[in-house]
């Protein structure tokens, strides 16, 4: 059984019993390791050595229910919420849209007789790629209800 755990200021913090964490920091700074050391905008992350090619793929919009763990389960949440611009409310909270791994808006539901009416709230305005990717995920969820996806 794995868990997760991050090292930070050269402390393995997480759900690991102490033994284990420090086999964690021994493989991780050893030269064999099979895992690559990356900072990123003042983070450490460890990723495996030999990583599959991805492909590129548009990008994609999700509307996520109000306490998904995408955004709830973590303390830091700085790689999904983009630190420069204000956000509005606590959106952890909320309905979250994010597009391309980015939390760009929130979004509420409301019902009438064979529909699901989708009330979009992004925090600036949307391109005709987002807008289309965010309709697509909106679709995508009134076909999951069985019902029509309107946009509001």
């Amino acid at each position: 059984m794995f868990s997760s755990a991050i090292v930070i200021d050269g402390r393995v913090v997480g759900s690991w019993k102490r033994t284990f964490k420090k086999q964690a920091v021994n493989i991780t700074l050893s030269p064999f390791s099979p895992l690559n050391k990356a900072e990123i905008d003042g983070k450490t992350y460890w990723l495996p050595s030999q990583m599959p090619a991805m492909k590129r793929v548009g990008r994609v919009a999700c509307l996520l229910p109000t306490y998904d763990e995408y955004l709830i389960a973590y303390k830091d949440r700085s790689a999904a919420l983009n630190g420069k611009q204000a956000i509005p409310g606590n959106v952890v909270f909320s309905s979250a849209i994010v597009i391309g791994g980015r939390v760009v808006g929130s979004w509420k539901r409301s019902f009438q007789k064979e529909a699901v009416i989708i009330t979009l709230s992004p925090f600036s305005p949307l391109s005709k790629a987002e807008t289309l990717a965010v309709t697509e995920a909106a679709h995508s969820y009134g076909s999951f209800l069985g019902l029509t996806a309107v946009l509001a």
